[in-house]
């Protein structure tokens, strides 16, 4: 990986302090804005409602070009979670693949996946589950609860190895898989 100069992290950084300085600036106003509108008699002011829209696509648009252009998958994933957030459930292969691949973020694919719901996401989760038996166990307690969120299915055999793990958390996690 390249050496990061002094100048191009304090330029990063500066980058980064901007962005979020504009990102809450839009927020209040868009709540502002749409707390007038919710308080308004005549409430048929669309403008309100057209510019937060406005403001929603426009990041949207940009968070989709940067993703249909970024080559480094886990920078590609890592949109892929903010765009999935955004609604966008065309991403949700890179999701999969970032619960299979991205150590980084797998954890963070698999619960987005998992608070929608996305069964397709199953084998994925199951699969990092499996291998990651001999970690930690907020790992494991955090990949069970997604799996169970997607699918009632869990190997005998990995249950056995769960059972065996004296762990609080895991112990609880593994509640929701009861067996006879």
């Amino acid at each position: 990986m390249a050496e990061i100069s002094n100048e191009d992290m304090i330029r990063w950084e500066g980058l980064i302090e901007r962005l979020t300085a504009i990102a809450n600036e839009t927020k209040n106003a868009a709540s502002a804005a749409l707390d007038v509108f919710l308080a308004r008699q005549d409430a048929d002011d669309w403008l309100i409602i057209d510019r937060s829209l406005l403001i929603a696509t426009a990041v949207r648009d940009s968070m989709k070009h940067a993703y249909l252009k970024v080559e480094n998958p886990h920078k590609r994933n890592l949109i892929a979670v903010a765009l999935f957030e955004l609604g966008d459930v065309s991403v949700v292969p890179d999701l999969v693949d970032a619960v299979n691949h991205d150590q980084d973020i797998f954890m963070l694919a698999a619960n987005k996946l998992a608070s929608k719901s996305v069964r397709e996401a199953g084998p994925a989760i199951l699969k990092r589950l499996e291998s990651s038996l001999n970690g930690d166990e907020m790992v494991l307690a955090t990949l069970l609860r997604a799996l169970w969120r997607v699918s009632d299915e869990l190997p005998q055999k990995t249950y056995d190895s769960l059972k065996e793990i004296k762990s609080e958390l895991v112990r609880d996690a593994l509640s929701h898989f009861r067996r006879g």
